[in-house]
């Protein structure tokens, strides 16, 4: 009886310690969830086994929406349909942004095999700065993105968090520059197993 009480006592202290323990990028290949609790909405990203990070998302009342595909969080947009995307340019240089300062590539989606050329991104790294989420720090990079196709330019300031591999905050732009939407991230948590 004393052995269960046992080992009872470190899983639930291993549980603990990895609910509360900052997540980084290797526990995408179990899984971390962010939160926006002020508008009720979660992703949930893990790695595939291809390279790839899935997001899939949960809406109000836990309805699953679709899941998206991209090699890399700051081409999402681009990702954003169920057909595989790639770059003309290397998109591990996306990971030393802070060094390289700008990122340009066309995109393509492949359909029927095929690669069709759909349009242009440019990723343009701003600053460094600092990011709170619930008991969580995190150094982050401010990064411009712009994304042009047939059916126009989209344009979003990422606060992207290199350590974790995620964006943590992202602002949807007009022309200008202002702010016209955003999705702010305020809980972040490992899934376990």
């Amino acid at each position: 009886m004393r052995f269960v009480a046992a080992a009872a006592a470190v899983l639930i202290a291993t549980s603990a310690t990895a609910q509360s323990r900052c997540p980084t990028s290797p526990d995408l290949e179990n899984g971390v969830i962010l939160r926006d609790t002020s508008q009720n909405f979660v992703l949930e990203y893990s790695r595939l086994p291809d390279g790839l990070i899935a997001e899939r998302r949960f809406g109000a009342g836990g309805t699953t929406g679709d899941a998206l595909m991209s090699p890399h969080l700051l081409t999402k947009a681009v990702g954003s349909s169920s057909a595989p995307v790639s770059f003309s340019a290397d998109v591990a240089d996306l990971d030393r942004l802070d060094q390289t300062l700008t990122w340009v590539s066309q995109a393509f989606v492949s359909v029927g095999g095929v690669d069709i050329p759909n349009g242009m991104i440019t990723a343009q790294y701003a600053h460094t700065t600092t990011y709170e989420i619930g008991d969580c720090r995190y150094q982050i990079w401010v990064v411009d993105v712009t994304q042009t196709s047939s059916l126009g330019t989209i344009r979003t300031r990422n606060h992207y968090a290199p350590e974790l591999g995620l964006i943590l905050t992202v602002q949807r732009l007009d022309e200008g520059g202002t702010v016209i939407s955003e999705l702010v991230f305020d809980e972040v948590q490992i899934i376990l197993n």
